[in-house]
């Protein structure tokens, strides 16, 4: 990471103002665009701490993660493709259980693919059955695939949950079984 400072002489060319966060976070989590998450983590450590970088940015999400009792977790990127990232699936489910107590609530259970419909679980648990009651975010790398989310069982309860696939060879089996484990939640919980 290197640190630019203009000379005293330069002058603004142009500014531009982004989307609010509540529409960034819908790019990032519905089509899980790795460069969008990889500048938030940047602008995270940019706006805490006046340096925007990757190790800044982790450094806040640590911070974050302490705050939501999620205890200690290893992130080292922001779009999740390090494999020096470790957390776990009750660290997830942790953290979906603290922003559904959150004001933002709203804004980010929207920003989730929803299955059946959109994003990267619109071919997913399209079932008329299944059609819309999982919100949740994939994630894969060589060797490993998630999905972790909330699920509206037929029961009317929702639900939290994170399932990790690791140390697999065959990332479509792994998403059949992550289906097959939200199509469970949804019959049978509650």
């Amino acid at each position: 990471d290197v640190l630019v400072t203009p000379a005293d002489s330069a002058w603004l060319i142009y500014a531009h103002s982004s989307q609010p966060l509540s529409e960034i976070i819908k790019v990032i989590n519905k089509n899980s665009h790795n460069l969008y998450a990889e500048t938030l983590i940047k602008t995270l450590g940019s706006v805490s701490n006046g340096y925007g970088s990757v190790s800044q940015g982790s450094e806040v999400e640590r911070e974050l993660a302490m705050e939501m009792g999620l205890g200690e977790v290893d992130l080292f990127d922001g779009c999740g493709l390090s494999r020096q990232n470790k957390v776990s699936p009750l660290q997830v489910v942790t953290l979906l259980r603290y922003m559904h107590q959150r004001p933002y609530w709203e804004a980010f259970y929207n920003s989730l693919a929803i299955a059946g419909v959109d994003g990267t679980l619109g071919g997913r648990l399209s079932r008329p059955d299944l059609y819309g009651r999982v919100y949740a975010k994939t994630g894969s790398i060589g060797g490993v695939s998630a999905l972790s989310g909330y699920v509206m069982a037929k029961s009317g309860k929702m639900f939290a949950f994170s399932i990790m696939v690791n140390n697999t060879s065959r990332a479509k089996a792994a998403r059949r079984v992550e289906d097959y484990i939200c199509q469970l939640l949804i019959e049978y919980l509650g």
